[in-house]
């Protein structure tokens, strides 16, 4: 009989994960199990060898590019931004590596309730993404092409491979691809999450007065506190690396608009560069903060369409009843997501961001200008 229980765990246990394997968009996946921030990453030898060469591809080109800037005379600011990238990254990804059991547990958990998966958007944005080095580079030589026309095709080839290709990689896997992928994924479970909660206030607004009973008040309380379980576990695994994520994209696009607002548009490279590199970190932040600010919103739509349902069915039948319950939602304090407790996510935080942002890319502006005098 033990044996027979043992072997139907394991049989539950399988289809489980071929289940969860199946609902998950493709790209998705991929990429949690490469980057071993899921249980599955640590299944055999094989998928370890994938996570650590991940790890290896990641972290190689972050310290080579610190190497080079600490080893030559680039200016302080330039060495302060790539040593906090590189710092915030290897803590993005030790977070949510030491966090990859309960992110299996809440990914399986959202499958279970069925929240919407986005798998078009998802895979999308991942393509997009991982299409970005090549949009760079596409970008590159359409800028320098008017000054290699006179180059012979060896000296041509040499400048495509080395220069462009080789280093438009080194920093797509240093600086942008794991910030990038992370966001991706934040934003996409805070969607999931706000979204199966706007599917509660559509199904409210659509049930009549008469029809919202006490046993419905109760079904619909008790799907929400599923939900609130849900952000919960979300908020107890990207707490730490969304802040840092924050750190990262914020430090990265001073630096480049402070170099925008400096270099002359002479140097249309460099200013491209510069302008490519903080729009992309800036669209990683500003999603951030919309996605995750969308949960508060969509709770308090939900509290404020459940209290008018159930006045509405008071003042039609005169009775006390669900009284209790909408006491409850209300005494309840508002949830929001937050970094660490550092800073919250509502979507008024944008316009925050911008303006610290603007403060401290003139303050960079300034020594910039003073180190160049």
């Amino acid at each position: 009989m033990p044996t027979l229980r043992h072997s139907n765990s394991v049989s539950n246990f399988n289809s489980e994960l071929q289940h969860f394997k199946y609902k998950l968009p493709r790209l998705f996946l991929v990429f949690l199990r490469w980057a071993g921030f899921v249980e599955e990453s640590d299944r055999n030898c094989k998928s370890r060898l994938i996570w650590i060469f991940f790890y290896v591809l990641h972290l190689f080109p972050s310290a080579f590019i610190v190497a080079i800037f600490f080893m030559g005379r680039q200016a302080f600011e330039k060495k302060l931004a790539s040593i906090t990238s590189l710092a915030c990254n290897q803590v993005i990804w030790y977070c949510l590596r030491y966090k990859r059991k309960s992110l299996t547990a809440l990914l399986r958990k959202m499958q279970a309730n069925h929240l919407p998966l986005y798998r078009l958007r998802v895979n999308l944005s991942i393509f997009v993404i991982l299409c970005m080095p090549i949009i760079r580079m596409i970008a590159q030589i359409y800028i320098r092409s008017m000054f290699l026309w006179y180059h012979n095709l060896r000296a041509i080839i040499e400048y495509f491979v080395l220069e462009i290709i080789i280093a438009n990689c080194i920093i797509f896997f240093a600086d942008l691809m794991l910030p990038c992928l992370v966001a991706l994924l934040y934003c996409s479970l805070c969607f999931r999450c706000s979204k199966f909660i706007d599917n509660l206030t559509e199904e409210i607004e659509n049930i009549s007065p008469q029809q919202f009973g006490l046993c419905l008040q109760f079904d619909i309380l008790k799907r929400k506190s599923k939900v609130d379980d849900i952000l919960g576990d979300l908020e107890n695994i990207f707490s730490k690396p969304s802040l840092f994520l924050i750190a990262l994209n914020f430090v990265t696009c001073v630096y480049h608009l402070g170099t925008i607002l400096v270099v002359s548009w002479r140097y249309r490279l460099i200013v491209f560069e510069a302008l490519f590199n903080s729009v992309v970190h800036f669209i990683c932040v500003t999603a951030v903060f919309w996605s995750a600010g969308s949960v508060p919103v969509a709770l308090n739509k939900l509290n404020r369409t459940f209290c008018e349902k159930a006045n509405s069915r008071l003042l039609l039948f005169r009775t006390s009843e669900g009284r209790k319950l909408k006491r409850e939602l209300f005494e309840k304090p508002e949830f929001v997501l937050t970094g660490w407790d550092v800073i919250v996510y509502r979507r008024s935080s944008i316009l925050t961001f911008v303006g610290t942002l603007l403060t401290y890319s003139i303050i960079t502006m300034d020594i910039k200008c003073k180190n160049q005098e």
